[in-house]
């Protein structure tokens, strides 16, 4: 029904990395972060992707011998999931279920063991099953942001379901919105102007669209510059069928 894209760029000393996975009716997994230590990796996920409901965890460049992971979510809260196993090379463990369908992972620690059936020579990676957006939202279409980007367009892929209500949200970076432009499938437009800076998770109020439900084409962005000295950032747009209110009426496409 949606077009899901996911950007990933690891942190903490790790060399970044981008991922693609299109249409929805696949799982979509995405890498969070990596790191190899002796005994201990106490890796920091700045909030890049999206909020997951399961983890896997798999040991690559070799294996390694887990103990246990601990899942530091936002808010606060942890959790420790106990593995005692070792781990062959990019065989991973059975996906362990979140708190709930849409958690976002701040930071995860990995101790690790010794074990007779060989050395601990793998990285462990975690990757996150991407959950529903609450509330009914969901992806319509992302893109990348280059640090000397002032427009993005987001193109809605053809057949995407109408939608009453729209939402921008940014990840990876500090983004600044200054308008939007709605391309409507009969052609029509619809100009907003946002004036909004979205810090990394965070997204738009909602806007609505002028009549029912509509079609869309694409969304054309006018962006602020990135702050100095950032890397990159990542941009969702995201639909909502919006409740039909008495004596409203549905638009042409």
């Amino acid at each position: 029904m949606w077009k899901k894209i996911i950007a990933f760029a690891g942190m903490v000393g790790v060399a970044v990395a981008t991922s693609t996975s299109a249409m929805a009716g696949k799982d979509d997994w995405a890498p969070l972060a990596e790191e190899g230590r002796d005994r201990i990796d106490s890796v920091v996920v700045k909030p890049r992707i999206g909020r997951f409901e399961k983890i896997k965890i798999v040991s690559v460049y070799g294996s390694a011998y887990v103990r246990n992971v601990k899942v530091t979510f936002r808010g606060g809260k942890t959790r420790t999931y106990r593995v005692e196993k070792f781990l062959q090379n990019r065989k991973p463990l059975n996906a362990i279920k979140l708190p709930s369908v849409s958690t976002v992972i701040t930071k995860f620690e990995v101790e690790y063991g010794n074990s007779r059936k060989g050395p601990n020579t793998g990285l462990v990676i975690l990757n996150g099953l991407l959950g529903p957006e609450p509330g009914g939202w969901e992806v319509m279409e992302s893109s990348n942001v280059g640090g000397d980007d002032r427009e993005v367009l987001l193109k809605v892929l053809p057949g995407e379901d109408r939608v009453g209500q729209l939402r921008l949200r940014g990840w990876g970076e500090t983004l600044r919105v200054r308008s939007a432009e709605i391309v409507f499938n009969n052609g029509k437009r619809q100009r907003v102007r946002i004036r909004d800076r979205l810090e990394p998770g965070e997204a738009t109020d909602p806007i609505d669209l002028k009549g029912y439900e509509r079609g869309i084409k694409g969304v054309s962005l006018r962006l602020r510059q990135l702050e100095k000295g950032a890397s990159g950032a990542r941009i969702d747009l995201l639909g909502k069928r919006a409740p039909r209110r008495r004596g409203q009426r549905r638009r042409d496409r």
